[in-house]
């Protein structure tokens, strides 16, 4: 039997690539006609990054109107949100998105270490009083403690994506960690008990944002109140909260 020539060799070799490169594209193309044919868009994501920063502050006082030994108080606290030192690299959580004929929908999810500082808290209560019983006196005495406090948590954002048919999406932020945006576990005398809104925060988001190999996306919350927490004695109260963040995302999958 006469042996083959290198060109024939070269010519089988070229065939059986041909043949590989034709099955591809048919198991590419019959994907992509599957897909169409139920008319969705499905994306999924890393979170690359994830940056969350807060901010709350509290005023009160109370005053029976003459002056209360024991009783007349007031009282003021600052904290904030840092990301730990030691945060997560490469993947803080992950998302997904679908398209479909009639609308969009999607989820984001992720989680970082922060840590909270609770400073220039002060809380100032009278101690003596000049009046007589019966007349109105005045503060003679008081005495002021100071506070300062750390704590460790981790926050989360959950972020849900919807939209109809358009280019519009709405993304409700679900934000915070144990005890609402800030901590819950503050106390100088006292509790302190920073304000958020339980509501998610709204922004609108261009739909081709998504489709792009990186998405970028940022929230913004505040809440205030005048309003004491249920159970506090205050006459006088004020309080105020900021979270700012972001999200980076990065396609892994696209079908």
């Amino acid at each position: 039997m006469a042996g083959i020539s290198s060109q024939d060799r070269f010519r089988r070799a070229g065939r059986t690539v041909v043949a590989m490169l034709i099955a591809m594209t048919a198991l590419v193309s019959a994907a992509a006609a599957e897909a169409a044919k139920d008319g969705t868009a499905r994306y999924k994501y890393k979170v690359t990054q994830f940056d969350y920063s807060a901010t709350g502050d509290v005023v009160g006082g109370y005053s029976e109107g003459a002056c209360a030994a024991g009783t007349d108080a007031s009282w003021i606290g600052h904290a904030q949100t840092a990301p730990a030192d030691l945060s997560p690299l490469g993947k803080f959580g992950e998302a997904s998105l679908r398209i479909g004929n009639h609308g969009t929908s999607g989820l984001i999810k992720a989680d970082l270490p922060v840590e909270n500082d609770f400073t220039n808290a002060e809380h100032t209560l009278t101690t003596e009083c000049n009046g007589d019983g019966l007349h109105p006196g005045q503060q003679t005495d008081y005495t002021t403690t100071s506070c300062t406090d750390h704590s460790e948590q981790e926050a989360q954002v959950y972020a849900t994506i919807d939209g109809g048919v358009g280019d519009r999406v709405k993304v409700d932020w679900s934000v915070g960690q144990p005890g609402g945006w800030l901590p819950d576990a503050f106390s100088c005398v006292q509790p302190f008990e920073f304000v958020h809104d339980t509501k998610p925060c709204k922004t609108k988001s261009p739909l081709s944002r998504f489709t792009a190999k990186k998405v970028s996306l940022k929230f913004l919350c505040m809440a205030q109140t005048l309003s004491p927490p249920v159970g506090q004695l205050a006459n006088t109260y004020f309080a105020s909260s900021v979270v700012t963040g972001s999200v980076k995302l990065k396609r892994t999958k696209q079908s």
